[in-house]
């Protein structure tokens, strides 16, 4: 008879927490989606790395570590320049263990894990 498998009816957060992983692969994920929406925005505007270095008054190094999806120990007031470099505005918000948001102000929103309708309906 097939072993019964320990994990179902669980989700992925409580399987991540259980493993004590939880953290690690939420700011992996949080740091990807803003590369992401960095990048993106770098495309909109047509905004070479040289330029947009230049832009968040930073060095080209440092614009490479915002765009680096596992870098995830780039500082809070680069990430804020990246995004204003790019025309958006950085949003962070914390809240209770099941509800939270971050997004790039322009982009959609940044939702790794969670419904953003839910969340923006809850303001």
């Amino acid at each position: 008879m097939a072993k019964a498998n320990k994990h179902r009816g669980s989700n992925l957060d409580s399987f991540l927490r259980k493993e004590r992983i939880f953290d690690d692969v939420q700011a992996a994920a949080i740091k990807r989606a803003l590369a992401e929406a960095v990048e993106d925005g770098m495309v909109e505007a047509k905004l070479s790395k040289v330029e947009m270095a230049r832009r968040m008054r930073t060095s080209r190094s440092q614009l490479e570590r915002v765009l680096d999806p596992a870098c995830t120990t780039v500082q809070l007031d680069t990430i804020i320049k990246a995004a204003s470099a790019v025309g958006r505005e950085l949003r962070i918000s914390l809240t209770g263990p099941t509800r939270r948001l971050l997004s790039l102000k322009g982009t959609g929103g940044i939702q790794p894990g969670y419904d953003y309708k839910r969340v923006r309906g809850s303001r």
